[in-house]
């Protein structure tokens, strides 16, 4: 008879990735075979708070015979751990396999003990730096990282204007910068990660044109844009018309006007995702003929400077006042979300309006008045559509 012993520990490590690690501590009771399949699963994350914590893991990288450092997959330093060189460095050789690394404060740093990086931990696809300063020497050695797939630079001090270049060739797919002040003098590296698929900048400060038109002809396999604070919409409305094969687009605090939306609106059909805020107004016959033009966008969220607003106006004829349209097509709110279904509801309303539109303007021609009863049935079923019957 099969019993629990007999499980594959391949199929005992799945079961322990779904549960959290004071349970895989009582798993090590169950039996032998369940304690020596827990040891890669405890140790695959680690997190260095203390300093007290490193000390730990240097003492005990070895047990029972066994190189536990060899099962971490990502370890985190904190604020607390007081990371320096020589430990970092005493660090790296224990964890060979190691795929993400994030030092919440490497403000002490050198490109001594980052040199370590990719000539200990060569699996390394995820990077995650805070208060780094960013040497020459430093894009060096991360180029050499030869896996690397994401790396986030969060308040790190630019030292050299080129400190980007060595990781043209490294197969970058995912970049954020976060509290950098630097974006203009790299602008033109970073238009050569074509590898990238994803770029996010966040509390960088104003960005302004120069940056996105330095990116217009650059970043050709990006399908997620995330930014803040982009000073002026020239740049912004120049890089959207190179990129239609973005999917997703976060704009956060932008001078976004009409322009933006009618520039997403005529390049960027395969848009699905849709998120900003605008100091500026934007109408909503523009965020109209948007959902109707990328049939695959799944969800809109806005924020604007315009307290009322209609959320389905007649395109043919905006009303005068709030009051002359159903309360259904009303919003009262500066901010709303469209999900699926309110995507949908707005390409539909719109559908059925060119038809009422075309038939009209087809028997008003021909002079004909036996139809007009099909024109009152199709006006009635637009009604009771807006009311929801």
């Amino acid at each position: 008879m099969t019993t629990i012993e007999d499980l594959p520990k391949e199929i005992i490590l799945k079961i322990f990735d779904l549960l959290e690690t004071e349970n895989v501590y009582q798993c090590q009771l169950v039996n032998k075979h369940f304690h020596s399949a827990s040891i890669p699963a405890l140790w695959r994350d680690l997190s260095i708070d203390t300093e007290d914590d490193y000390h730990w893991f240097i003492n005990h990288s070895c047990v029972s015979g066994q190189r536990t450092g060899q099962y971490v997959k990502s370890i985190y330093f904190c604020f607390g751990s007081n990371i320096d060189d020589e430990k970092l460095m005493s660090v790296l050789p224990l964890i060979p396999n190691l795929e993400e690394l994030e030092i919440k404060d490497a403000t002490i740093l050198t490109d001594k003990s980052l040199s370590f990086i990719p000539k200990c931990c060569k699996k390394l696809n995820k990077l995650t730096w805070e208060s780094l300063t960013m040497t020459y020497e430093a894009g060096l050695m991360l180029g050499q990282c030869s896996e690397l797939e994401t790396l986030h630079l969060n308040c790190c001090y630019l030292f050299h204007p080129n400190c980007l270049q060595p990781l043209i060739d490294v197969p970058l797919k995912r970049l954020v910068i976060t509290e950098g002040s630097w974006l203009i003098e790299t602008a033109r590296d970073l238009a050569r990660f074509h590898h990238l698929k994803e770029l996010t900048i966040q509390n960088c400060g104003d960005i302004p044109n120069e940056f996105f038109q330095q990116l217009a002809f650059g970043l050709p396999n990006l399908k997620h844009l995330y930014v803040e604070k982009v000073k002026e919409e020239a740049g912004l409305v120049s890089f959207l018309k190179t990129h239609s094969g973005l999917r997703e687009i976060w704009l956060d605090s932008c001078h976004v006007t009409d322009a933006t939306v009618e520039t997403i609106t005529h390049y960027i059909h395969g848009l699905e995702l849709l998120l900003f805020k605008t100091t500026e107004d934007v109408s909503i016959q523009a965020l109209h003929q948007l959902v109707c033009h990328c049939p695959n966008l799944s969800m809109c969220a806005f924020k604007r400077r315009r307290h009322r607003e209609y959320l389905i106006p007649d395109p043919h004829r905006r009303p005068d006042t709030i009051s002359s349209v159903p309360d259904q097509l009303v919003s009262s709110s500066s901010s709303f979300y469209w999900d699926k279904k309110m995507l949908h509801y707005i390409r539909t309303y719109y559908s059925i309006m060119e038809k009422y539109q075309s038939l009209k303007e087809q028997l008003e021609a021909s002079g004909q008045s036996g139809p007009l009863k099909l024109l009152d049935e199709l006006k009635k079923q637009i009604e009771d559509f807006v009311k929801g019957e």
